[in-house]
């Protein structure tokens, strides 16, 4: 269970990565311990994906002809939280098999806790455009442009930090972070089939 002192220092130092300093990996704990521990931060992205995955289904309904009476809600909210928890354990199975061949065993530990830490912040900006639309503050058009500048800064954010916790080159570091994306892409693409809502 994490404590109010690891999850503050955490999101401190997710926040530094944002920023691009690099005493950002001093703030975390990337003892063997921390690094176990750090896999709990998913709890507190769970909040957050629960009201992204309420907006969705509001999103579906109202485009689609889905109704509320035949939303398929369980189908819907357990394989996306299914979903969740495959994609935050895919890419740490996958690295740590990697991790040796590329060259970056001596630095898997700190890296994966600055990884998890930094998906509490990196959800944020993916989750506010599909709020405000389901709200009707914004329009499909803004909610797309938004959408994409979510990504682009998510993605430069999550190669900052590759960069600075690994002490990586760049063609590691954009390599690593397009197959944390390919990953995520692919088991959404696995989820939304299971549940019917891929074309």
């Amino acid at each position: 269970m994490l404590s109010l002192n690891e999850v503050s220092r955490g999101i401190t130092g997710a926040w530094l990565l944002a920023k691009g300093k690099r005493e950002a990996m001093a703030v975390f704990d990337v003892s063997l311990g921390g690094f176990w521990r750090s896999f709990a931060a998913v709890f507190l992205i769970l909040p957050i994906y629960v009201a992204t995955m309420f907006a969705q289904r509001a999103v579906l309904i109202s485009d689609t002809p889905l109704t509320v009476d035949t939303f398929p809600d369980n189908a819907f909210f357990i394989g996306n939280t299914i979903g969740l928890f495959l994609d935050w354990l895919a890419f740490p199975i996958v690295t740590a098999l990697l991790a040796r061949p590329l060259g970056f065993a001596d630095r898997y530990v700190p890296f994966m806790v600055a990884r998890n830490w930094t998906s509490v912040l990196a959800i944020i900006p993916y989750s506010v455009p599909i709020l405000l639309y389901s709200l009707g503050i914004i329009s499909a058009e803004l909610t797309t442009l938004f959408t994409l500048v979510a990504i682009f800064a998510v993605l430069y954010y999550r190669f900052m930090a590759t960069r600075i916790s690994l002490d990586a080159n760049v063609s590691l570091a954009v390599g690593l972070v397009v197959l944390d994306l390919v990953l995520s892409l692919l088991l959404g693409e696995a989820i939304n089939r299971l549940i019917g809502f891929s074309g």
